[in-house]
C-alpha cells in the first residue's frame, strides 16, 4: 500500500513538472501583451538651437515642456548623448537645380567627412545611404561608410550629376517615401534621419503631399531639407553674343606662373525667377510641411559657402539630439470627436521662456495612436 502511494505521488510530480514550464511561458506572453496595450511609450527627439544660431548642447530635463494633445506630461527619460545614426542623402538633380549641382555635391560631401574624426566614426557606426530624384527617385547606394560613398559622389561623373529631358520633372515627395522606407528597413542604427537637399519643387511624384505627410507621422526619420542657394555663373554662358566690357576698376589678380595679372570674369546673378517654374515656387511650403510633419526643419542657404557647414551642422544636431520620453497620461478625460483617427498633437517647449528667447526647436508636431 504505501510502495502505491509513493508510486502515485511521484506520477503527480512528473506530471506537474511537465506543465509548469508551459504555464509560466503563457504568463509572460500575456505580461508582454498586457505592457504593450497599456503602457505606451512616446519618445520624442528634439533639436534646439540657440539664439545665436549654435547648436545648444547644455540644456538639462527641467528645461523642458512637453504636451501631448494640450496636456502637460511627465517626462520620464531624458538624454542628448551622442549616439550612432543611420542618414540617408536625398539629393535632387533635376533640371530645376541644374546650375547649383556644384554647391549641393558640396554639401553632400561634408556630410560624408568622418565627424568628428575617423577614429569616432568607426567608434559610433554611423552609416549612410544615398536617394537620387529627378523624374524618379532612385536608390543610389545602400547603407555603407561615408568614405565609400564619398567616392560615388566626387568627381563629373560622380552619383551628383545633371539631368536633361524628361529627367528634367521633379518627384520629390517620391524621394522622401523612399529615403525613409529605406531607412525603417536597412539601418542598423535606432536613430536615423534624412538630409534632403533640393528647391523644393515637385511636379511628378506618384505620392500627394498628404500622403507622404501622413507616412513621416508614423515613422522615426526626422527630414532637413537644406535649400540651394542662389546661382552666380559665368555671363558668358547664357548671352555669349553680348560680352560685357571689363571693369577697369575691377581688382586684378596674380596667379603663379601666370605672365601678367588677370581679371576676373563678370558674374551675374540669376534670379530664382529666371530658373523655376510653378512647381519650384511652391518648394518653400512643401518642404515646409514635410519637415514638422517628420519633426525635421528646412535651412536655406544664403551663399555656396553655407551649405556644407549647415549640412555638417546638421549632421551634429541629430548625433546629440535630445531624447525625451513619457508614458501618456491624463489623456482619457479628453472629449474626442467621433471617428477620431487616433492622431494626437504634441508640443514642446523650453521654460522658462524668458530664458530662451529666440531659442528654435524641432521636434515631431503629432503621431498616431497604434492601437487604432
Amino acid at each position: 500500500m504505501k510502495r502505491l502511494a509513493f508510486y502515485l505521488l511521484a506520477s503527480c510530480i512528473v506530471i506537474l513538472c511537465a506543465f509548469i514550464p508551459q504555464a509560466g511561458k503563457t504568463q509572460a506572453r500575456w505580461s508582454e501583451a498586457v505592457i504593450k496595450s497599456q503602457t505606451k511609450l512616446v519618445q520624442l527627439l528634439v533639436i534646439v538651437w540657440d539664439d545665436k544660431g549654435g547648436l545648444a548642447t547644455h540644456l538639462t530635463k527641467k528645461d523642458f515642456r512637453v504636451f501631448d494633445d494640450g496636456i502637460e506630461q511627465s517626462v520620464r527619460y531624458f538624454s542628448n548623448q551622442r549616439v550612432p545614426v543611420s542618414f540617408v542623402v536625398s539629393v535632387d538633380n533635376s533640371g530645376s537645380v541644374e546650375h547649383k549641382l556644384p554647391f549641393i555635391q558640396k554639401a553632400a560631401t561634408a556630410l560624408l567627412e568622418p565627424y568628428p574624426d575617423e577614429n569616432e566614426q568607426y567608434l559610433y557606426g554611423d552609416e549612410f545611404s544615398m536617394v537620387r530624384f529627378a523624374s524618379h527617385a532612385e536608390l543610389v547606394s545602400d547603407f555603407t561608410t561615408g568614405r565609400i560613398l564619398q567616392g560615388m559622389v566626387s568627381g563629373d561623373h560622380g552619383a551628383i550629376r545633371p539631368s536633361y529631358g524628361k529627367e528634367s520633372s521633379t518627384a520629390l515627395f517620391d524621394s522622401v517615401y523612399l529615403s525613409v522606407a529605406t531607412a525603417r528597413r536597412e539601418a542598423i542604427n535606432k536613430r536615423r534621419a534624412v538630409i534632403l537637399i533640393t528647391d523644393g519643387g515637385d511636379n511628378h511624384s506618384l505620392y500627394t503631399l498628404k500622403e507622404t505627410k501622413t507616412f513621416l507621422e508614423e515613422a522615426d526619420t526626422p527630414i532637413f531639407a537644406v535649400v540651394s542657394p542662389p546661382v552666380y555663373i559665368l555671363q558668358s554662358i547664357f548671352s555669349p553674343p553680348k560680352r560685357k566690357q571689363k571693369d577697369p576698376t575691377s581688382p586684378k589678380i596674380d596667379f603663379p606662373g601666370a605672365a601678367g595679372p588677370i581679371q576676373p570674369p563678370v558674374l551675374d546673378r540669376i534670379s530664382d525667377a529666371d530658373v523655376v517654374g510653378p512647381a519650384e515656387r511652391r518648394g518653400a511650403q512643401n518642404l515646409k510641411e514635410l519637415a514638422e510633419a517628420s519633426g525635421g526643419g528646412v535651412f536655406t542657404a544664403e551663399s555656396e559657402y553655407d551649405l556644407p557647414r549647415i549640412v555638417h551642422a546638421l549632421g551634429t544636431a541629430v548625433r546629440y539630439a535630445y531624447l525625451l520620453e513619457y508614458i501618456p497620461s491624463g489623456l482619457n478625460d479628453i472629449k474626442r470627436a467621433n471617428g477620431w483617427d487616433g492622431r494626437h498633437k504634441l508640443k514642446v517647449e523650453l521654460s522658462p521662456a524668458d530664458n530662451f528667447r529666440h531659442y528654435a526647436t524641432y521636434f515631431k508636431r503629432a503621431y498616431t495612436d497604434s492601437d487604432r
